[in-house]
């Protein structure tokens, strides 16, 4: 049965495939901030950071959003996967699901070539 936390978590998976550099400067942007000595920051703020900065460079969702505020949540959870001395940093509420736990297995397994090096972000496809 397909529940609308099913369908946000797929979308974000298929999203997450299509748009690994979201993530690359998700990670980034909050370890940074970790070595400036902040305790908390909002995953939000570092979404708008994102959306405004890299526009150019993301895949429409199939809901017609370049990020979806939903997937906001899931990023702080897998960033918090990656980096489990870090969790806290982001104040989050319950999930009523578990985004990892899928019938086709781990979707977060991504090839090398898939991930932009950090460096070359801001520049622009063929710039």
């Amino acid at each position: 049965m397909t529940t609308e936390a099913t369908t946000i978590a797929e979308r974000f998976w298929g999203y997450h495939r299509r748009n690994p550099h979201v993530y690359d400067l998700f990670k980034n942007i909050a370890l940074n901030m970790i070595l400036d000595g902040r305790k908390h920051h909002g995953a939000k703020a570092i979404m708008e950071r994102i959306r405004f900065e890299t526009a150019w460079l993301q895949t429409d969702d199939d809901d017609g959003f370049k990020i979806n505020n939903c997937y906001t949540s899931i990023y702080v959870r897998l960033f918090e996967r990656d980096y489990p001395e870090h969790e806290g940093f982001f104040r989050k509420c319950k999930l009523s699901y578990d985004p990892f736990e899928y019938e086709f297995g781990d979707p977060y397994t991504l090839t090398p070539q898939m991930s932009m090096p950090l460096n070359d972000w801001r520049r622009p496809p063929g710039g």
